[in-house]
């Protein structure tokens, strides 16, 4: 964690970028910098919506259900059209 913002550090010591990555049982998404996104993100073409709220699910990726504003999304976490 850096000023708020958190990243993931491989064990070989690179950074995820613009990609999601599994940690402990949850799907995290990652920005161009390898900062955690949170809200609507497009990765490759495809909006996914990981989570806002700044409690211990924070970053973690909403999976076939509804989105706080209402959206469906797919069980790989694709916003469903």
């Amino acid at each position: 964690q850096t000023g708020g913002r958190w990243g993931y550090r491989y064990e070989d010591g690179t950074y995820p970028c613009n990609e999601i990555v599994e940690i402990e049982d949850a799907l995290y998404g990652f920005d161009s910098a390898g900062w955690m996104v949170t809200g609507w993100y497009l990765i490759d073409g495809v909006y996914y919506y990981f989570n806002e709220e700044p409690d211990g699910t924070r970053g973690k990726m909403y999976r076939n259900t509804r989105t706080p504003d209402g959206y469906l999304v797919d069980e790989d976490g694709k916003l469903v059209e």
